[in-house]
């Protein structure tokens, strides 16, 4: 006979504790074993995990308790879990349209979350909305949702951060330099005010340094041999080196999560390494490696619809861009529109720099 009330519990500390290969194991035996009304909320604990992996089944999960009434008995995980990362979401599938599933149900996924646990149920899946866009580079519309996070996060540290390093990322996008630098400022405040962000803090300062070098700690450019210039590329090697290429604690159980069922799973990490070892073997002349990095992060483009990585290396990514469509290594017109793109945010990026200068 399965104890359901122990078990409910069990299945919230293991949640909680970020042990998801135990969750799934007796989640599993509890929906085989036990009649849906005693356990409905450990269908609620298993859509916040699949809103983090990204998993495009979670809407089939609470549409299939929404006739069951709350309010739940367990906290809302989101204000449990913390981050170490710039992102909610860091793993997701490259299966054709699964990511368009994902974010085509994520109206209604909020629409639950909001009834099951109001504001910050809302603003957990508000914030991993605002990522989504942003990558899809739907940069106006990850914005308003940023920004509509930022204004109603002041309860939750967690949520306050991770909506100011969105914010950051949509200001620098849009070439709005002085709000850039409004946004990092707050990052800063909240990670001095809070020391559990500053792994945080200096995984998205890595980060974004990889793409764009938007701190000026090195020039972008340099001169070519043969005249026009060249990517700098040398000195990002070691934030490479130093781990920025390895997924954070908080991140692992997710990803983990997600392979056991997915074996399409695919990191933000890999696609922003993927892209930036092109480039690197590129500019060395490895024309082999180049393209079987290039083609990685290319296929991956095209099946989920994220271009941002490509765009935020700005101008630096162009020589590899104009040698893939001469190449034949992908669709001349998406290549036509990122170079485009790309061009506009190196223009942001240097009016940036130069509000910093």
């Amino acid at each position: 006979m399965i104890q359901t009330p122990h078990n409910l519990n069990l299945l919230f500390q293991y949640a909680c504790e970020y042990q998801f290969d135990a969750f799934s194991r007796l989640f599993h035996e509890l929906e085989s074993g036990a009649p849906a009304e005693a356990f409905w909320e450990a269908f609620l604990m298993l859509a916040q995990i699949k809103l983090y992996a990204a998993d495009h089944t979670i809407l089939s999960d609470l549409e299939r308790i929404s006739r069951f009434d709350g309010p739940p008995q367990f906290p809302h995980l989101g204000s449990i879990w913390q981050a170490d990362a710039p992102n909610r979401f860091a793993v997701f599938s490259t299966t054709p349209g699964a990511v368009r599933s994902f974010i085509d149900a994520l109206p209604d996924v909020r629409r639950h979350f909001s009834r099951w646990y109001g504001e910050p149920g809302d603003i957990t899946v508000r914030q991993v909305q605002s990522e989504f866009h942003y990558y899809l580079c739907n940069t106006r519309q990850a914005l308003d949702l940023a920004e509509q996070t930022h204004a109603s996060a002041q309860k939750s540290a967690t949520d306050a951060f991770l909506a100011e390093c969105m914010r950051f990322r949509c200001y620098l996008a849009l070439g709005v330099p002085q709000q850039a630098e409004a946004s990092m400022l707050g990052v800063v405040r909240l990670a001095k005010a809070h020391p559990e962000f500053l792994t945080a803090y200096h995984t998205f300062r890595e980060w974004a340094n990889l793409t764009t070098n938007w701190n000026g700690d090195m020039p972008r450019f340099q001169e070519a041999p043969c005249g026009g210039k060249i990517p700098v590329l040398e000195y990002r090697l070691n934030s490479i080196r130093v781990g920025i290429a390895q997924s954070t604690p908080l991140e692992t159980p997710f990803l983990q999560y997600v392979a056991l069922s997915d074996a399409h799973a695919y990191t933000l990490r890999k696609y922003y390494m993927d892209l930036f070892h092109a480039m690197y073997w590129f500019q060395e002349g490895d024309l082999q490696q180049t393209e079987a990095y290039f083609r990685k992060a290319f296929q991956m483009a095209l099946d989920t619809d994220f271009g941002m990585a490509f765009v935020e290396y700005g101008e630096q990514i162009t020589p590899l861009l104009q040698h893939a469509k001469k190449a034949g290594w992908g669709s001349a017109h998406w290549l036509d529109t990122i170079i485009s793109r790309a061009a506009e945010y190196e223009k942001s990026l240097s009016a940036y720099n130069e509000s910093e200068s």
